[in-house]
């Protein structure tokens, strides 16, 4: 049997669909991603904003595991910088077998180094980015097991006017 857990780097995730004029519906990618790939947990990584407990509570209801980050400002942006818990995790996980193959939700670059190490293991399913004009040179050349969210239309949606408090993700 299969056990494929799922990654997500909340911040790159948002952000990459922003810049489109997109939001995701999360409760469409949670359906999508267990109709797809029968998924068996989705992690999603994010810096902790006190005023968003109500979206987290609907996340964890939805069937999320959210991994918490501590958030701090830089330049008057919000920033959490989870992307080296999403790794541990990842790899933690790996060592431990808690899954036989992983999908990976992000297009920041930072994580080229994960992908070629899952993928030297043969437990990458998917890499997932959210489009593919803001997915990093160095994951393209890292896979060719890409999908672009971008192209989903049944788990997007517009984006509503002046929405959210502004974060930041990173496409490096």
């Amino acid at each position: 049997m299969v056990i494929r857990n799922v990654y997500i780097d909340g911040a790159n995730l948002k952000q990459g669909l922003l810049l489109e004029g997109k939001e995701i519906d999360y409760k469409e990618l949670y359906l999508w991603l267990n109709k797809k790939y029968k998924v068996s947990k989705v992690f999603i990584f994010l810096g902790y904003i006190n005023k968003l407990k109500d979206f987290y509570t609907e996340l964890e209801l939805i069937g999320y595991k959210i991994i918490f980050k501590e958030t701090f400002f830089e330049n008057n942006i919000l920033k959490a910088n989870c992307d080296a818990e999403l790794i541990l995790n990842c790899v933690s996980d790996f060592y431990l077998k808690d899954y036989n193959e992983s999908i990976v939700i992000s297009g920041d670059g930072d994580f080229s180094c994960l992908i070629k190490f899952l993928e030297k293991n043969n437990s990458l399913h998917r890499l997932i980015a959210p489009n593919i004009s803001r997915c990093s040179i160095f994951l393209k050349r890292s896979t060719q097991k890409i999908v672009y969210l971008n192209s989903v239309s049944s788990i997007l949606k517009e984006k509503a006017p002046d929405e959210g408090a502004p974060v930041s993700g990173s496409f490096s």
